[in-house]
């Protein structure tokens, strides 16, 4: 219908589009209050107004665009209340203005008639707002618990390090096998002790690799009788004599 473009109210409209559009990429809205971008929304109802009016007689459905300034409103989170409130009030404007200019006597019949519409819009403005709510509510919610993980991480890493220094104070080599002996904890001494048993050729050295001779130096201690691999398998002992490392290094 390319004789819409002649009606002034719908060019109208489309001027106000096209302003609006150049208000959302010109204006540096990251540096005005956090609220000022809600004034695109409101002025869309304006636009919408008259790109309604002025399409009514070939394209009844023009007023759907509604849907996009009442979604704005609503999803912003701020001022809940408000967005629907201003979802009904605005399409109700928008429907009733023509009516009551159009200087014609005004009945109930014509007031109530396209009343549909505005309450729809106020439906959906306030699932949108409901849904905005228990996402925002969800999302804090995980902060909150992400504040908790944190702290409880801090305190974490702050037992382990103090739990580092305690053990390294100890003159004796310390380390802690889970049930597969694998290491779970050890002190620098114990350290220094896997430095010395280390093949020169074996980057991580699994316990079977480490260099451990029995007392006399040079009989290789048997799998079975390791002493972490004994206590992984839950033995008790003492007084375990054994020599780690080989050649110069041996102690």
């Amino acid at each position: 219908f390319p004789q819409i473009f002649s009606n002034p109210v719908f060019a109208t409209g489309l001027w106000m589009h096209a302003a609006i559009f150049l208000l959302c990429l010109v204006v540096p809205w990251d540096r005005l209050p956090h609220r000022a971008f809600l004034v695109i929304p409101y002025l869309d109802f304006v636009a919408v107004g008259f790109t309604r009016e002025g399409s009514l007689p070939y394209a009844t459905s023009a007023g759907l665009l509604m849907l996009f300034p009442v979604f704005w409103l609503s999803a912003s989170g701020m001022a809940r209340k408000t967005a629907v409130l201003s979802s009904l009030l605005g399409t109700l404007l928008i429907i009733w203005t023509p009516i009551l200019l159009a200087g014609a006597p005004v009945t109930a019949g014509q007031l109530s008639k396209p009343l549909l519409f505005p309450f729809m819009m106020a439906g959906f403005s306030l699932a949108v707002v409901s849904m905005t709510a228990s996402l925002d509510r969800q999302r804090l919610a995980v902060l909150a618990m992400d504040v908790q993980l944190r702290a409880a991480l801090d305190a974490s890493r702050q037992r382990e390090r103090l739990l580092s220094t305690v053990l390294d104070t100890i003159p004796v080599g310390l380390v802690v096998v889970d049930a597969q002996g694998h290491d779970q904890l050890m002190n620098s001494t114990q350290q220094a002790f896997l430095t010395l048993a280390g093949p020169d050729h074996v980057e991580d050295p699994a316990e079977k690799d480490l260099l451990l001779f029995g007392p006399d130096k040079v009989t290789p201690l048997g799998a079975e009788d390791r002493p972490v691999r004994r206590a992984a398998l839950g033995e008790s002992f003492t007084n375990c004599h054994l020599w780690v490392g080989s050649g110069d290094r041996a102690r």
